[in-house]
């Protein structure tokens, strides 16, 4: 099945890689990242090697000063980039990437578009349900869902995996008799693929932009360096969605006393629909239900998020850091 992805406000996805300006030239609000092989190249080429290494070890951080008394190899290397992207505002000192496939072509990790919809989706259930807030906060007594209280500092970054283990994973008796949620293998959207997204149509820059973060439920400071990432800036892209329904289908005849605990309740919950509806007949038109039940529930989760992020950003109580 085939998913459009429009892009409403820019995206960046980081690599964790960063460009600084010995990697790139800017020039007429583009900057163009150089490709190092050919410059390599063109500086061997040309007998400025060690004329290169001097520079650099005498404190050269710019690539385009060294390039000033170099034009042809300046035109050269400007003439056949890696890319170039147009530049929104002010460049800093460095770049951070966007997530780009070996030929450089952006694009959007099935595994991001995942996380979203599980995100939402899992916003979704805790609305529906209401859970007993304690089996969030404190644990599950005999099982491994600590809670989100009780976990140690160092894995406090896990907590959010305590929640999701409660909605999205049917549970397994270990040898010890506790019933352990921790295994991906009873996770339901296992059954759920994304691939990577490819745009039809997009445009990017590189912009900066200002971290916001939280220092307590109603206030927020911003750091006050700026941060240049790569974007999409706007534009179409498409994915393929794929649902494995004959192993859904086949989960109706598993016996979940040993395995696969609560599997039937937490499949209701998630799918807003019984495992014990789904017949070889009527797969393709229940998987339609789920791709919907995905869908309702990114748009609900947005709808909030919104609304909770304009509430801060317009709250009284919010302390701009310019030091």
């Amino acid at each position: 099945m085939k998913i459009k992805i429009q892009i409403l406000s820019p995206v960046h996805i980081g690599t964790g890689e960063k460009k600084n300006r010995m990697a790139f030239i800017i020039k007429n609000q583009n900057i163009s990242f150089i490709n190092e092989d050919l410059f390599n190249f063109l500086v061997n080429k040309t007998g400025l090697t060690d004329k290169f290494i001097k520079w650099a070890q005498e404190g050269g951080n710019d690539i385009s000063q060294f390039l000033k008394d170099h034009s042809e190899i300046k035109k050269e290397v400007l003439n056949n980039p890696l890319y170039s992207l147009p530049i929104r505002g002010t460049i800093e000192k460095e770049v951070a990437l966007h997530i780009k496939d070996p030929s450089n072509q952006f694009f959007i990790p099935g595994s991001s578009i995942k996380g979203a919809i599980r995100t939402a989706l899992l916003y979704t259930v805790l609305e529906e349900t209401k859970p007993n807030i304690d089996y969030l906060l404190k644990g599950i007594s005999n099982t491994d869902i600590k809670g989100v209280l009780n976990l140690e500092k160092r894995y406090a970054k896990w907590a959010g995996m305590e929640i999701e283990k409660f909605v999205f994973r049917a549970g397994f008796i270990k040898s010890n008799r506790i019933i352990s949620y921790s295994d991906a293998k009873y996770d339901l959207l296992k059954f759920i693929h994304f691939s990577d997204a490819y745009p039809i149509e997009a445009q990017y820059s590189v912009m900066p932009v200002t971290v916001i973060f939280s220092v307590s439920k109603t206030k927020m400071k911003t750091k006050s360096f700026i941060i240049n990432v790569e974007v999409i800036e706007k534009g179409k892209f498409l994915c393929n969605l794929e649902i494995d329904m004959k192993t859904l289908l086949a989960l109706k005849n598993v016996d979940e006393k040993k395995e696969w605990i609560n599997l039937k309740e937490k499949f209701k919950n998630v799918f807003a629909f019984s495992l014990d509806e789904l017949t070889l007949n009527n797969l393709k038109e229940y998987e339609k239900k789920i791709v919907d039940r995905l869908l309702e529930a990114a748009y609900k989760f947005f709808q909030k998020k919104k609304e909770k992020d304009l509430e801060l950003i317009n709250g009284k109580e919010i302390e701009i850091d310019n030091q």
